[in-house]
């Protein structure tokens, strides 16, 4: 059992047995085996002095008694029990009666809940120093690079890293107004796609994957182009 330092008007359910282990009911003040008290350590054992009280429900009173009947009864304890933290021990012997009663922690929950609370405190400061950490490391790799090494885009290149590379150089610059990637499907077009048109002077010229016409060429019966209009997308 375990209660608080300090408490008051405590109580506790007892169980008296006969020497055989069979409960012994119907007891009262006069006839319970002298009911003692003693907290670990170097502390004297005192005698708690009994009186029968006239209900279950009566208010407490300090050596108060009743019986509930098969053999189990309430006893009141007095406040001195609960003066200081410790361990206390309750017992009673007499012939064919002995009193069973569960040790006493007096203060361990209010200890237990102290040492949760600075338990607790120290979980709280160290995830916010896990959530500050994590914060600067989530971008690093599973497995980093060892200190000093470089990375090795050719024997072990990261495909996230290449894609996006490329994808900027395609996009990246200007010339004559167009991104490199657009220039370079018109030059595939003007060297490898199919041309429509010739001899004439309204020319075609499809892309790689024959999918549209990237360049349209218009020229005079000279061969002089007078307009050119170009589909790099």
């Amino acid at each position: 059992m375990f209660f608080e330092t300090g408490v008051q008007s405590q109580s506790i359910v007892a169980r008296v047995f006969d020497d055989t282990g069979l409960p012994v009911a119907g007891l009262n003040a006069a006839g319970m085996p002298t009911v003692k008290a003693v907290r670990a350590g170097a502390f004297a054992a005192v005698t708690i002095g009994l009186v029968n009280l006239a209900s279950a429900t009566d208010a407490w009173t300090e050596g108060g008694l009743w019986s509930y009947g098969d053999g189990t009864y309430r006893i009141d304890l007095p406040n001195s029990i609960f003066a200081s933290p410790g361990r206390v021990t309750i017992w009673g012997e007499a012939s064919g009666k002995r009193l069973d009663v569960d040790t006493i922690e007096v203060g361990v929950l209010a200890a237990i809940g102290t040492a949760v609370t600075a338990i607790a405190n120290s979980l709280t400061a160290i995830g916010v120093i896990v959530a500050a950490v994590k914060d600067k490391t989530d971008n690093l790799p599973f497995e980093p690079a060892a200190v000093g090494s470089q990375m090795d885009l050719v024997a072990d290149p990261n495909a996230a890293a290449i894609g996006a590379i490329v994808d900027a150089v395609f996009a990246g610059g200007s010339i004559d107004g167009a991104d490199l990637q657009g220039v370079l499907r018109l030059i595939a077009a003007a060297v490898i796609g199919k041309v429509s048109g010739l001899p004439g002077t309204s020319i075609a010229q499809r892309a790689i994957d024959d999918s549209k016409v990237r360049i349209s060429v218009v020229q005079d019966a000279n061969g002089n182009v007078t307009s050119v209009t170009t589909d790099a997308s």
